[in-house]
């Protein structure tokens, strides 16, 4: 995967290039390292094995990675994203501050029948799903999110990024042709990111959840989220 992925990053030119690896079973280190020596951006490979008091594990790995990194605009990505040369054309717009972070759609590769009508659906409800690389100032960052309360995240650490930035910066996101090469469709980790939405984004609004699964044509989401909020405001009335 990564000799797909990784050859996109360079090819936005960047300054420097962080790799965090997560006990690797397999040969991504190696693999990481002939792309590297091809290219002349500076590379960090940091591969960790350690076990971390992070309630989710994905959320250090990440702020590790910012952590390291020398510059204030930061580009955070995935192993399986194909990333879109047109991003390279939004770093001025976070370098000059005039948005304190720019999240970047997703396609899946390859297209399904799914994601095609997902796409349709989020113009016709002008609706815009965020999952995917984002673009932000450390400043941003360091100023709104505070590493001890992302500890405690259990998921979607992205999301909890883009929320607590956009609440003191200007936001936006952008349509990219960003091709997520490792889709899967899960009915049970749908019906449990609804519930964590609830439970770990706090998310209340049931009709914003209805358009988001209605997007995403995940229905177990929208099932997940629901028995979690009659859960919780029943034991609330208890």
């Amino acid at each position: 995967m990564l000799r797909v992925t990784l050859p996109s990053v360079y090819r936005l030119d960047p300054d420097e290039v962080i790799l965090i690896l997560d006990r690797p079973a397999d040969r991504s280190e190696d693999v990481a390292r002939e792309i590297c020596e091809r290219h002349d951006s500076e590379t960090r490979i940091e591969t960790v094995w350690k076990e971390v008091d992070w309630s989710f594990r994905v959320a250090y790995l990440r702020f590790y990675g910012f952590g390291l990194a020398r510059n204030n605009v930061i580009l955070s990505t995935d192993a399986d994203f194909q990333l879109d040369c047109e991003i390279g054309k939004y770093l001025d717009e976070v370098r000059s501050e005039r948005f304190g972070l720019i999240s970047f759609g997703i396609l899946d590769y390859p297209l399904t029948y799914r994601s095609v009508v997902s796409l349709v659906l989020s113009k016709i409800f002008r609706y815009k799903t965020f999952a995917g690389p984002m673009l932000f100032s450390k400043r941003a960052l360091t100023e709104t999110v505070c590493k001890e309360e992302a500890k405690k995240w259990m998921y979607n650490d992205d999301i909890h990024i883009r929320r607590l930035i956009s609440s003191k910066f200007p936001t936006k996101h952008v349509t990219t042709k960003t091709w997520h090469i490792r889709p899967s469709e899960n009915p049970i980790r749908d019906y449990r990111d609804g519930r964590l939405y609830y439970i770990d984004l706090k998310e209340r609004s049931k009709m914003m959840m209805f358009l988001r699964s209605l997007v995403l044509l995940k229905p177990r989401l929208f099932a997940g989220f629901i028995h979690a909020f009659n859960e919780f405001n029943s034991l609330s009335r208890a």
